[in-house]
């Protein structure tokens, strides 16, 4: 017959967006019922936009933080108009982004 043999395949790096490269990365409390303080720090000065998506992948909230310096920052985070339910906090930078997850309870 017509036999399709495949060797020699190699992956090495996956496709998709690089890490933001964060000295730490943390949403307090968290699960929240009100508000939460998401607290990260830089290694270098970087342009920061923050994103929070619900589980069907929408985007439900968003904050451009701006130009930040290097060092620890924190942002609020408001879940009082959000439903119970698993998010999805991103920052993006033009290096990277960094995810972490966020869990809301009414």
């Amino acid at each position: 017959g017509n036999n399709l043999y495949v060797d020699n395949i190699n992956v090495s790096t996956l496709v998709g967006v690089k890490e933001l490269e964060l000295s730490s990365f943390t949403l307090r409390p968290n699960p929240t019922r009100d508000v939460t303080q998401v607290r990260f720090g830089l290694d270098k000065p970087e342009s920061i936009q923050l994103m929070v998506f619900n589980a069907q992948g929408m985007m439900v909230q968003s904050k451009n933080l701006g130009d930040l310096t290097s060092g620890e920052h924190t942002v609020s985070l408001e879940a009082n108009s959000l439903p119970s339910g698993s998010y999805r906090v991103m920052l993006q930078g033009k290096d990277g982004v960094a995810n972490a997850q966020w869990v809301v309870i009414k």
